[in-house]
């Protein structure tokens, strides 16, 4: 539906060209909003039965467009899930059509940029959280989170024995 809608876009030369109708209920002017907002509405657990579904050549649609997708997303998580989900599931067909080859490069590179930049701002929030944390018990000379820090700590650590067992 997005390929063939791009295609009459671009034979219309600027002028206005309806969106097809899913499009439209969507509130998307491309195929990659389409696609997102429809990845989007798929739950987390049927994400990977829904993909199996689809045939070869939406997938390879698919790896044409997320690194566009990677570029102006920040669900960089969801697009990862999906870029490896494909790319496990036709791994082989993949790697071998070399048009595609290109895209998946660059998936590469742009996954792994979105993760650290996801992986820096948790870090940095977690750190900014201890450190409120630590400012908020030192200027009430109380240990406010103390008694649930322990709690956790010792469930955890019952966690890991009953694991280990």
């Amino acid at each position: 539906m997005g390929a063939e809608y791009q295609k009459e876009v671009s034979e219309a030369r600027g002028q206005f060209v309806q969106p097809p109708i899913l499009m439209a209920a969507y509130n998307c002017n491309t195929a990659e909003d389409f696609l997102f907002e429809t990845v989007k509405k798929i739950r987390s657990s049927e994400l990977e039965e829904a993909l199996l579904l689809l045939p070869f050549s939406a997938a390879c649609d698919i790896v044409r467009m997320l690194p566009t997708l990677l570029d102006r997303s920040d669900h960089a998580e969801l697009l990862c899930r999906l870029a490896l989900f494909l790319l496990k599931v036709h791994h082989a067909p993949l790697i071998a059509n070399h048009g595609l080859l290109k895209h998946l490069i660059q998936i590469q590179a742009k996954a792994t940029m979105r993760l650290n930049e996801q992986r820096d701002m948790v870090g940095y929030n977690m750190h900014a959280l201890q450190w409120m944390r630590r400012d908020i018990e030192s200027a009430d000379s109380e240990q406010l989170f103390h008694d649930a820090t322990v709690a956790r700590r010792s469930r955890d650590k019952r966690a890991r024995t009953r694991q280990a067992a």
